[in-house]
């Protein structure tokens, strides 16, 4: 199996544990695919679709978290520094916005999943990466909201009528952002 299956494979595992302890369900997971990422079924045979994307606090990462870029190591640290030391860089360069930059790397993200069609039975859920926690139950009006500008603003229904959902990042916590 392929790490991108691997992970979208324990996200489902962990989004159905606290999506069927929170409904009384008993989906599965019945197949590992590309579109929608993981297909399940209950044991009345109902169909549950999930396509799996992941959170992101600044650009790469996740890349930097799976050891595909080198942004958040040390030696990275470590050259920064010297540019700040010679003045070729700013302090501030590796500082993001933690309140509004996640949000909005989080709603690009959803927005380009809203543009294609996963089928019946669809569900979208987002596995938080950061190392951060965020407070996803103060957020979830807000990030509501601003799916619904975003289907208003390019004339589109929601591909999810299964909802949209984030698993917080310690696995232990499943917030519905959108219905």
């Amino acid at each position: 199996m392929k790490e991108k299956e691997q992970i979208e494979k324990c996200t489902a595992e962990i989004f159905l544990k606290l999506y069927n302890e929170k409904y009384s369900e008993t989906f599965s997971i019945q197949s590992i695919s590309d579109a929608p990422d993981v297909k399940c079924k209950n044991s009345e045979g109902i169909e549950l679709n999930l396509e799996i994307t992941l959170t992101e606090d600044k650009k790469n990462d996740i890349a930097a978290l799976l050891g595909r870029a080198n942004d958040r190591s040390i030696e990275s640290l470590r050259q920064h520094i010297e540019k700040v030391k010679n003045k070729e860089a700013s302090v501030w360069d590796r500082v993001s916005c933690l309140s509004e930059e996640p949000l909005e790397n989080l709603l690009k993200k959803i927005e380009n999943k809203l543009l294609k069609d996963y089928g019946p039975d669809a569900a979208l859920v987002i596995r938080d990466t950061s190392g951060t926690e965020w407070d996803w139950k103060d957020m979830t009006p807000k990030i509501n909201s601003e799916i619904r500008n975003i289907l208003s603003q390019q004339n589109l229904n929601t591909p999810y009528n299964k909802g949209i959902w984030l698993v917080s990042s310690d696995g232990r916590e499943l917030f519905q952002l959108f219905k």
